[in-house]
């Protein structure tokens, strides 16, 4: 509907009138009786989708046309490293999915590289088996993808140290670099503070939480130790934080980190389409064995009572079922309609088997319009009971 631009039809011309219980005319809702075009501008459609299940169990899903966001401008700086996430719940759909990313990866340029990647990075749920790899462009990435998962995965990334050096002025070009390459950071970047300080805030962003070491430690640049391994983000050139930070992130990753990778989208990235994931098709049916013949054995079903007799006995039955099925302890109003002490087609059902556990017979289910006052409805099962048990009436 919302992608064709079309309304189908909700009744059928031979379905007869609508509910009469509803004020047609004075709502704003209309139920066409055949297929239309849907008037409007397309990004302006809405819908609802309901099903009904016949034990009380409804659900209801509104959707809306896709409101693509404004193509931003792809200014993906020379060299710009891309880290390319992928995971999946066994290692056969984890190769599986590799391959198919690999396909995906054929013949795109810099801006489709950046939006693909983000696309698997912050659109996908992260699953325990885990490939990640670094690349500058689609070649590069296909291949790390196609030597397999790397080593290096960080076991342990509970707690994880931020070491610094004492050259802020590398630090500084660092954070530089990373705001140009990585425009979701500049909140952690461009903030006040010491440069360490806001290293830190950058990982915090990207979901590592850091404590961050005391003094001068006299790493060079900065780096983090997690889970017995060491990291390092900046290098003895700024140029190459970037890198360098996407390189410990795939490591933190392949080992199972909780990482927020939202914020890593390239200049201009946007949601794309991606390969989605390649469900294995596993069968869970429980294989049962053949039964042991058996002797068949004639039981006879007795019922309640016998046949009634008139039309009258019927009819008294009948109400009395009804009020117990409704759980009408008063008894009901002759003049209300049905409809309105609680009557539908799930009540239709139960006063069907009612009958037949009564009179031992096989019945159709009985029709019960819910506009009719009790009164008639009852004359109207009372007719209905009597032709399918050859009652005359």
């Amino acid at each position: 509907m919302l992608g064709d631009g079309t309304v189908p039809a909700g009744a059928q011309p031979g379905d007869g009138r609508l509910n009469p219980l509803i004020p047609w005319d004075r709502i704003a809702l209309n139920v066409p009786r055949e297929t239309a075009p849907w008037a409007g501008a397309p990004e302006e459609r809405t819908a609802g989708i309901s099903a009904f299940g016949l034990s009380g169990t409804n659900a209801h899903a509104v959707l809306s046309s896709y409101r693509p966001a404004p193509a931003a401008p792809a200014d993906v700086p020379a060299d710009h490293p891309e880290l390319l996430t992928l995971s999946a719940k066994d290692p056969r759909a984890l190769a599986e999915l590799s391959g198919r990313v690999q396909e995906a990866l054929t013949g795109l340029d810099a801006a489709g590289v950046a939006s693909l990647c983000h696309t698997l990075r912050a659109g996908r749920v992260h699953f325990g088996h885990r490939l990640a790899v670094v690349g500058t462009d689609a070649a590069a990435l296909a291949d790390a993808l196609a030597d397999g998962q790397p080593a290096d995965g960080v076991r342990s990334a509970d707690r994880v140290v931020l070491e610094t050096g004492a050259d802020t002025a590398a630090l500084d070009g660092a954070l530089t670099e990373l705001a140009r390459h990585f425009p979701g950071l500049g909140e952690a970047t461009g903030k006040e503070g010491t440069p360490a300080a806001r290293l830190r805030a950058v990982l915090t962003l990207l979901g590592v939480k850091t404590t961050l070491a005391g003094g001068d430690t006299g790493a060079p640049g900065a780096r983090i130790t997690a889970g017995g391994q060491s990291l390092t983000l900046v290098g003895a050139t700024p140029e190459d934080a970037p890198r360098l930070l996407t390189e410990a992130l795939a490591a933190l990753y392949r080992g199972g980190a909780p990482l927020r990778l939202d914020r890593l989208g390239a200049p201009g990235a946007v949601f794309t389409d991606a390969p989605t994931y390649p469900f294995q098709r596993k069968r869970f049916w429980i294989e049962e064995t053949a039964p042991e013949p058996s002797h068949p054995v004639t039981v006879a079903v007795t019922p309640t009572r016998t046949a009634p007799l008139d039309r009258a006995e019927i009819g008294a039955y009948l109400t009395t079922e009804l009020a117990v099925v409704l759980k009408a302890d008063c008894g009901l109003d002759p003049d209300v309609p049905f409809c309105d002490v609680g009557g539908d087609s799930f009540t239709a059902m139960l006063l069907t088997k009612s009958v037949e556990q009564q009179y031992g017979v096989d019945l159709p289910t009985l029709d019960c319009p819910v506009e009719m006052p009790v009164a008639d409805l009852l004359d109207h099962l009372s007719d209905q009971v009597c032709v399918a048990m050859g009652v005359d009436k």
